[in-house]
This record gives C-alpha cells, sequence and structure tokens, in this order.
C-alpha cells in the first residue's frame, strides 16, 4: 500500500494522521511464509520537520500462527511493530528503503518490522514438555511409555566395572 505524502514533504500539511487496514495476511521470514492472523490496523503519524525531512511513527499490532519450538503444535503469537523514525527523500543519512518519489510503501515498512520484532523463541506454554525423542509423541498429552534414559557417557567406564562383575 503506498502512501502519498508529498504534502507533508513540501509542508502544504503540517501532519498527516491515518489509520489503514492492513492488506497483507501472511508474512515471509527466511522463505516461509506465515498466516497473520487478526491483522489489525495500522496507525501512522507523519509530521514535517524541516524541507524534505519528515517524521514517521508507524504503529502495527497482529497475530502470527507459528509452531512451538518443543512440541510443533501451532501457536497464535502475539507481534506489536513500533516504527520511529525520520526520513528524507534527498539526505542519505535519513533515507528510507521503503520511501521513493514522496510515496511510502506501508506495507513493505510494517512487514519488514514485523520480521524484525520476530520471536527468538515459541512456546505453547512454559512448561511444554516437547516430543518423545524416540516416538515423536506429544509429551504434554501424556507419557508414551517409551525407555528415555540416557547414560552420561562421563561415567562409561564406571559402568563397565559393575556390569563385567569384576570386584572393586
Amino acid at each position: 500500500m503506498l502512501i502519498n505524502l508529498s504534502d507533508v514533504f513540501l509542508d502544504k500539511v503540517p501532519q498527516l494522521d491515518m489509520t489503514v487496514e492492513c492488506d497483507e495476511k501472511n508474512v515471509v521470514v527466511a522463505s516461509d511464509s506465515y498466516e497473520m492472523q487478526d491483522a489489525g490496523l495500522i496507525h501512522l503519524t507523519v509530521r514535517y520537520v524541516q524541507q524534505d525531512r519528515v517524521d514517521v511513527v508507524c504503529e502495527y499490532d497482529c497475530k502470527v500462527m507459528l509452531q512451538c519450538d518443543r512440541c510443533l503444535e501451532p501457536v497464535s503469537v502475539p507481534i506489536s511493530v513500533r516504527y520511529e523514525d525520520t526520513i528524507s527523500t534527498v539526505d542519505e543519512e535519513f533515507g528510507c528503503e521503503f520511501l521513493e518519489d514522496y510515496k511510502l510503501d506501508l506495507t513493505g515498512l510494517v512487514l519488514s518490522e514485523i520480521t524484525l520484532n520476530w520471536p527468538t523463541k515459541v512456546l505453547c506454554r512454559e512448561d511444554c514438555k516437547g516430543i518423545c525423542s524416540i516416538c515423536g509423541a506429544n509429551l504434554n498429552s501424556g507419557d508414551c511409555g517409551c525407555d528415555r534414559f540416557v547414560p552420561n557417557p562421563a561415567f562409561a567406564g564406571l559402568a563397565e566395572i559393575f556390569n563385567t562383575g569384576k570386584e572393586v
């Protein structure tokens, strides 16, 4: 969604406040596409600072369907975006990759900010038990009965002594 900001950049309108619906239903992160649920409204405020320079504040809240990192069950994860910056059409220091010819690519800006705010770890609940390493059953649903005991390799020599029946 392109938003024309020429009136603000040229100081014909000192401030632009708008609320628009996000027109994107998916976000792509690391070549994987994720469904956005409860795609809310984008709140945008653009304020004139000086010639060819404006302050931009963009806020957006949504939920994205992800998988739990332990049990792989689907989880709806809330993501909040707040972008606040001064951008310019002529000054490279204040340049913005989402601005071209006084037009702001609002969808691109929001999707980029969602990617930057991506959660590092997703859990369906704090005490998620994950999946069984042997049969793959979801351990949150109950114990699967598999023997998941893994002996400590540091004590392998000691275990060998006791298993051979040698007297110590």
